[in-house]
């Protein structure tokens, strides 16, 4: 019964701004706040916070590497899927409206907005920092030859800004679109997860754990 409580909205008029209204749901909203101002607390008062969060990324990536790389494998194929099957004429609005941008506007969009910035810096810092970590001797591709190692970094920078990292923007943002602009559900993660724990669960606290996470 916990579990399938509804917590309370909160909704009203910005009292700095009229003009402005809120909806909130001050669970998740608290706990973010104490995630995050706890963590930038910690990362401030600890000078061994860089060399923990180090060592902790060490670790993920030594045991659960090939989780993430099948993962974004799974997901690069998932999409592959969607753009050539009949999932793939769906229109993310509604059904007697033509659709608000272009293909073209819409393509430029997410590259200006979205990973535009991210692009323009770690297209050129990325391969440089891959290929500097591989003159460790602790590195895997070490023994390559510097040409090689160029070519390993320009690889490794390829998969995580190529087409595996947009597959894994599409997992976690079309089921998102889709109930928004396709069934006007509210812009929150726990609303795609109705069809499947059911609007008790995903409207209560499991709803604010997947919204939190």
């Amino acid at each position: 019964q916990v579990c399938g409580c509804i917590p309370h909205h909160v909704s009203g008029k910005c009292p700095l701004c009229s003009c402005m209204s809120y909806y909130i749901n001050p669970v998740v909203m608290t706990l973010a706040i104490i995630i995050i101002w706890g963590f930038v607390i910690w990362c401030a008062t600890d000078e061994l916070a860089n060399e923990r969060m180090t060592e902790t990324q060490a670790w993920v990536v030594k045991y659960f590497g090939w989780f993430y790389v099948s993962a974004l494998v799974i997901f690069g194929s998932f999409a592959i899927y969607l753009c050539f099957s009949k999932f793939g004429d769906i229109k993310l609005g509604p059904a007697d409206e033509p659709p608000k941008y272009s293909m073209m506007t819409w393509f430029s969009m997410l590259f200006s907005a979205g990973i535009g910035t991210g692009l323009y810096f770690f297209g050129v810092a990325e391969p440089v920092y891959h290929l500097a970590a591989m003159q460790s001797g602790s590195s895997r591709w070490y023994h390559l030859t510097d040409n090689q190692q160029a070519m390993e970094a320009m690889n490794i920078t390829w998969f995580h800004w190529g087409f595996t990292a947009s597959a894994t923007y599409v997992v976690a943002a079309l089921p998102l679109a889709y109930h928004h602009h396709v069934h006007n559900d509210p812009l929150r993660e726990s609303s795609c997860f109705i069809v499947l724990i059911g609007e008790k669960y995903a409207e209560g606290l499991i709803g604010c754990l997947i919204d939190l996470t």
